[in-house]
């Protein structure tokens, strides 16, 4: 079904399917990029063979089978591209600069390797993720942890890369496709990318252009609480000129078309550049400096809420990475160290530790935030609750539920 056939046929419709889960525009019809992309891949039967390999992998992990990638015509794939990838290495000498073609075979390959024990390790633990995003594609769990198990075959890949010259020499597409690479890499390490993609000049116009995916006022939603109210006065203490006062802004308008898509209501839409907009806001959550540079008490804890957006909802990771325990974690010994008594602005507070609980979700550091709220949140309503949260960075239709059974959690403690 899969044997190599000159550039058409399957193995065309398989990989261009593969690169539109990467460059995706339109339904049923692929996007310019990945046409693009292809026109390199045809040219060379190493990118061909790994990028059928890629494909099919996803392809199996998408639909949670294993017959196509586990076939015998794919094992006799994965062996040629990899002997042309060594060849093509060799050849090189030691100042050559890499093709397009060897680097997105390279790339092409990443998802074959350590592929059985990635998804025996997430089977237990890719379900309990406490933000409930419909938007997450079905397998994602499972490239995030081919990307922690295989950091050789990614550290190959950047230094391949690099050797070309970063990914400004490389192809639009083909450059998009090694910076999703390295940004799951950096967020299952929890560390910035190391070039990011959004420094691409029509990357960068089309995220701020303002006719693409316009979020539709909600007018019951306006009434109850203007989405992001209290941000102007939370930049303020941080300091407007700050990153992370910019990563606030820029993260409460990616929450804010997110839920829109899923409810319909985002006019003007274009996929691309909401994931190319998701990649800018990850990198520069991950790139906000730490609280060491900044005397505020509250820099820390809010920076470190903004990385659960990030681990979270922006770039979900499974559980079993381990991120979000992490990040929960250092949330909690920094609001310990700050002293929380010695905050004055007690709604900024309550948001943050609403965002620490519902990521504590069967974490033994839920009770340490259920206890906390309680003292603060004294005879306060859910309705009231809710108008406080949304005067921040929320998304209702990934948090809502899990903040509502943090609530629950609440009362049944203060019955106890």
């Amino acid at each position: 079904m899969l044997a190599h056939r000159g550039g058409t046929g399957t193995d065309l419709n398989l990989v261009i399917a593969v690169l539109d889960t990467i460059v995706p525009t339109v339904p049923n019809s692929p996007s310019a990029a990945a046409v693009e992309a292809w026109q390199t891949i045809r040219s060379s039967r190493m990118a061909i063979h790994a990028r059928i390999v890629g494909a099919a992998i996803q392809r199996d992990a998408s639909c949670l089978v294993g017959e196509v990638s586990r076939s015998y015509e794919l094992l006799a794939h994965r062996s040629e591209a990899i002997r042309l990838i060594k060849d093509e290495i060799s050849a090189l000498g030691k100042h050559g600069k890499p093709s397009d073609a060897l680097i997105i075979a390279v790339s092409g390959l990443g998802p074959s390797l350590g592929r059985a024990s990635s998804q025996s390790q997430i089977k237990d633990k890719a379900n309990k993720n406490p933000f409930r995003l419909r938007l997450m594609p079905k397998g994602w769990e499972g490239i995030f942890v081919n990307v922690m198990l295989n950091p050789e075959h990614h550290n190959g890949l950047f230094a391949l890369v690099a050797r070309k010259g970063g990914t400004a020499a490389l192809s639009h597409p083909i450059a998009r496709i090694i910076t999703i690479h390295d940004a799951l890499g950096a967020a299952t390490e929890l560390r910035a990318p190391w070039q990011p993609f959004v420094h691409d000049k029509e990357v960068a116009h089309l995220i701020s252009d303002p006719s693409i995916n316009v979020v539709e006022s909600d007018l019951e939603l306006q009434t109850e609480c203007t989405p992001g109210s209290s941000l102007p006065e939370l930049q303020r203490i941080l300091g407007i000129s700050s990153a992370l006062a910019s990563v606030l802004t820029n993260l409460q308008r990616a929450m804010m078309a997110a839920n829109a898509l899923t409810e319909g209501t985002l006019r003007n839409i274009n996929i691309q550049v909401l994931l190319n907009n998701s990649a800018a806001l990850h990198h520069a959550i991950l790139s906000a400096p730490s609280a060491s540079r900044f005397d505020d008490l509250l820099y820390e804890p809010v920076r470190l809420a903004t990385l659960i957006f990030d681990v979270g909802i922006v770039f979900p990771q499974p559980v079993a990475m381990g991120a979000l325990s992490r990040v929960v974690r250092w949330m909690k010994a920094a609001l310990e160290i700050t002293g929380m008594e010695h905050i004055r602005n007690k709604e900024v507070l309550i948001w943050i530790l609403f965002v620490g609980g519902v990521a504590a979700r069967e974490m033994t550091e839920r009770a340490w935030f259920v206890e906390r709220l309680n003292g603060m949140l004294g005879d306060m309503e859910w309705a009231e609750v809710k108008r406080l949260l949304r005067s921040f960075v929320w998304m209702p239709d990934a948090m809502d539920e899990g903040a509502i059974g943090l609530w629950d959690d609440m009362r049944c403690c203060e019955r106890v």
